[in-house]
């Protein structure tokens, strides 16, 4: 499923469903649990009957706000997964030689689906864009995470630039200062 130069970035088990846009505004298709692959190219999406789907970055053309979920179809695992908050992602494909536009409609817990709104819009850079060598974030905040990540065991490089925004140069400073305080502790 995953391609050799990607890396899966996380995995989400979630509810969806996809189709046009108008089949996901009527609510006219089925709830299915599944898995979300999130890796630095693509979402893949699989279902409980093992069929699956992928949308490339370069394709997705929008993410909506998280909602709550208004739908009154729902799985057998929507309590277990607390599934009452609910993110449309709208994306380019092809249906018979046709191109279109598709929805997939995601449910999951609120805090789930912020994190992964957040890390799409980082992904397709439809943040605001800072200058180069400032953040959003302050020093301490980038700390704070940088501290958490590592007690997670993220150590890989590309994962953590990604998860805390950041490009090499500004990664190895945050590394350097987290050393020096470290020292300073002992």
């Amino acid at each position: 499923m995953i391609e050799s130069n990607e890396k899966l970035i996380a995995k989400i088990q979630l509810e969806y469903l996809e189709g046009t846009s108008i089949e996901i505004a009527k609510d006219l298709t089925e709830w299915d649990i599944g898995l979300l692959y999130f890796t630095n190219k693509c979402l893949w999406f699989i279902n409980s009957e093992k069929e699956r789907f992928q949308i490339d970055f370069a394709d997705i053309i929008d993410i909506e706000s998280v909602k709550d979920r208004t739908s009154k179809r729902r799985t057998k695992f929507t309590e277990v997964l607390k599934a009452d908050y609910v993110m449309n992602i709208d994306f380019k494909t092809i249906i018979e030689d046709k191109p279109a536009i598709h929805t997939v409609k995601v449910s999951a817990e609120k805090g789930i689906l912020r994190t992964l709104k957040n890390q799409l819009q980082v992904r397709l850079e439809k943040t605001p864009k800072v200058k180069k060598g400032t953040h959003k974030l302050d020093k301490n905040e980038l700390m704070r995470r940088f501290a958490v990540l590592e007690q997670l065991q993220i150590e890989d490089r590309d994962m953590l630039k990604y998860f805390l925004g950041l490009d090499d140069r500004e990664l190895v400073n945050i590394m350097l200062e987290r050393n020096r305080i470290l020292q300073t502790l002992t």
